[in-house]
C-alpha cells in the first residue's frame, strides 16, 4: 500500500484519486477525482499526486468559498480528467496552479502542509503520528519553517546528511 493516501496502484500503474467534498458534486455530477498519474515509479507517482493534490485542494476550498464559479471548476475538473489532458499530452507535465483557476497567492509554510497532512492521516496509530511530528520538529531545527515552494533536493540531501550523523536516541539523550 502506498504512504500517500491519494494514490492507487492498479497492476502497476498509479492514479490519482480523490473524493470531491459533498457540497460540490451535486454540481460537479461526479463523486471523485480519478486521474492517471502515467508512470509506474511510486516516487515518481507521489510527486505528482502531491501537485495535483495541491491544485484540487485549492480549486475546492475557492469553489466552496465562492471566490470562484462552480462553472469554473467544472470545467477544471473536466479538464483534468479528460483522456485528452495535460499528462496525456506529456510523460512528466502536470496540471499546474497555473492551469486551474486563477486563486490567490497564499503563502504555504512547511509546517502548514505538514499539518494538514497529518490530519489526513485519520486511522494511523498515535505512535506512528508521534514519530511523524517528531520528523517535522527535526526538520523544522535543521531546515527551519519557510515557503513550502523553496523546498529543494539539496535541502533533503543536507536534512539527510545531519540526521545520519546523529544518534539515534538523540531525543532520549538530549530530551
Amino acid at each position: 500500500m502506498s504512504r500517500f493516501p491519494y494514490l492507487l496502484n492498479r497492476n502497476g500503474h498509479y492514479y490519482f484519486r480523490m473524493a470531491i467534498p459533498e457540497s460540490l458534486r451535486a454540481n460537479l455530477g461526479q463523486r471523485e477525482l480519478f486521474y492517471s498519474l502515467k508512470t509506474r515509479d511510486e516516487t515518481q507517482a507521489t510527486v505528482k499526486g502531491l501537485a495535483l493534490l495541491a491544485v484540487a485542494q485549492e480549486a475546492f476550498h475557492a469553489a466552496a468559498e465562492r471566490t470562484i464559479p462552480e462553472i469554473e471548476l467544472k470545467g477544471w475538473v473536466k479538464r483534468v480528467t479528460s483522456p485528452h489532458s495535460l499528462l496525456s499530452q506529456s510523460q512528466t507535465s502536470l496540471p499546474t496552479i497555473e492551469s486551474a483557476p486563477q486563486i490567490s497567492e497564499k503563502v504555504y509554510l512547511t509546517s502548514e502542509i505538514y499539518e494538514a497532512y497529518l490530519t489526513e492521516c485519520k486511522g494511523d496509530r498515535d505512535k506512528t503520528i508521534a514519530k511523524r511530528k517528531g520528523v517535522l520538529s527535526l526538520w523544522l531545527e535543521i531546515i527551519g519553517d519557510g515557503e513550502i515552494k523553496s523546498v529543494s533536493k539539496a535541502n533533503a540531501r543536507h536534512f539527510k546528511g545531519v540526521l545520519m550523523h546523529l544518534p539515534v536516541n538523540m531525543r532520549q539523550r538530549y530530551g
